[in-house]
């Protein structure tokens, strides 16, 4: 009995078949394969940063707070050549992407044995 791979997380633009092949916009095409693992690339402190409107909120605790910008790469690498394809999501589904990858290596994994 095979799982069923795991769902990348909404607003990701990344989409899963139920045989575990993905799909992502890439220009203006659709880079689709089955793919053999996914990555997360994330830089320190990429994308956050502290508006004035949260200092004046929030006084000092807005440095604990501070807002998430920017992108941060997802990439998606084929199986059967190892053609990579590098998918930038916003920073704020960091911890749910880099939460779907654990989940989609491992699936893969186990389907693969």
């Amino acid at each position: 009995m095979t799982s069923k791979p795991p769902r990348p997380p909404s607003g990701s633009y990344i989409r899963i078949s139920p045989s575990g092949e993905l799909t992502a916009p890439s220009g203006w095409k659709t880079w689709r394969a089955p793919a053999a693992e996914v990555t997360v690339q994330t830089v320190d402190n990429t994308g956050r940063r502290v508006t004035a409107t949260r200092a004046v909120l929030m006084g000092p605790l807005a440095l604990a707070a501070k807002k998430q910008s920017g992108k941060v790469s997802v990439i998606l690498t084929r199986a059967s050549d190892g053609d990579t394809l590098v998918h930038e999501v916003k920073a704020k589904l960091a911890p749910d992407v880099l939460t779907w990858a654990v989940a989609f290596n491992a699936w893969r994994e186990a389907v693969e044995d």
